[in-house]
């Protein structure tokens, strides 16, 4: 199944799964998802868990808006092979964790935006700046990256391990088998 849902049964009730492409709508039934799951028990633990290599990073950064807003604690965990998208969620997470096999690309793509064709050059070329800084202040206050590695893994791609991830600060630990 495509997008968020909430798994079934007494122990995974507060459960959110994010897999394949997050976008609008993706990102938007996660948050309603999210802030249900706050009202109904604002003290129980929700984990998130994320697996989406490819997105729009301003409906990453919204999904983020809503876990920081949100009483209840979250635990985010990457699985697979995650975006920046996905990275941004995961990096939201009060407790943030990693399966032993997750890979986490923070490369920003010109696709990230939320311009289309008939958008003028120059306002697609400002949204990119705008969503680069939003980028790189969320990441610089949630890692123990420096601006400039920052800089350099925004604009190459180069995927890091879970172990990597958990040096970097992106999550507090790597879950193993």
């Amino acid at each position: 199944m495509r997008g968020p849902w909430r798994m079934p049964g007494e122990g995974h009730a507060r459960s959110v799964v994010l897999s394949g492409p997050l976008d609008h709508f993706c990102a938007s039934d996660a948050a309603a998802h999210l802030l249900a799951l706050d009202l109904d028990d604002p003290i129980s633990p929700i984990e998130v868990l994320v697996g989406t290599p490819v997105g729009s990073v301003r409906a990453a950064l919204a999904l983020g808006d809503v876990l920081c807003e949100i009483s209840a604690p979250t635990l985010t965990v990457g699985l697979g092979s995650l975006g920046l998208p996905g990275a941004l969620v995961l990096v939201t997470g009060r407790r943030r964790r990693a399966l032993e096999h997750c890979q986490i690309d923070l490369f920003f793509t010109s696709g990230s935006s939320w311009c289309d064709a008939s958008t003028p050059v120059t306002v697609q070329a400002n949204e990119a700046v705008l969503l680069r800084e939003s980028v790189l202040l969320t990441l610089l206050k949630r890692t123990r990256l420096s601006q400039a590695e920052l800089f350099r893994r925004l604009r190459v791609p180069q995927p890091m391990s879970a172990q990597e991830a958990w040096s970097s600060g992106l999550i507090d630990e790597v879950q193993r088998r």
